[in-house]
């Protein structure tokens, strides 16, 4: 499927395949994930190195998860966005370090997010050039899309 990331709300919102989407996987905020995971199943390799990444880098640790996929935002939308993780940091539980994972395709942004976060906490990010032009670029996104879903709290 080239185009997964606009397969599964096709299909949860067909007219012919709703009801029973919404039957099988739920009508809830989790029914997308649940439906991800049954249609998407990454290869051993990526499901390795997500399970790596998480015990190194958030095990007992308050992971805010951000995804920022395009630069296409106003500046003030980006200060929006860097004042709610820093809202969200500052209600970890006392004495979890805070670590704020980024999942983005633009170097540019993880330089706007190192002067806006750090000073909150730590930030992460998976190594890699994220693109659609290659194999290795699809599997450092879904790596990221799928880390994602393993962060404490989503702004």
């Amino acid at each position: 499927m080239k185009a997964w990331d606009n397969y599964i709300p096709l299909l949860a919102h067909n007219p012919h395949y709703a009801k029973t989407v919404r039957e099988v996987f739920g009508d809830s905020e989790m029914a997308f994930r649940t439906l991800n995971h049954y249609a998407i199943r990454p290869i051993p390799l990526i499901r390795e190195g997500i399970e790596f990444y998480r015990k190194e880098r958030f095990d007992g640790k308050h992971v805010i998860g951000l995804q920022m996929r395009t630069f296409f935002m106003s500046k003030t939308q980006i200060e929006t966005f860097w004042g709610c993780a820093r809202f969200l940091a500052s209600k970890a539980p006392s004495g979890k370090e805070v670590i704020f994972f980024l999942a983005t395709d633009q170097p540019g942004v993880r330089g706007l997010a190192k002067k806006a976060l750090e000073p909150y906490g730590k930030l992460s990010w998976t190594k890699g050039k994220i693109t659609r032009a290659t194999p290795k670029g699809i599997q450092m996104a879904m790596a990221d899309l799928m880390l994602l879903e393993e962060v404490s709290t989503k702004p």
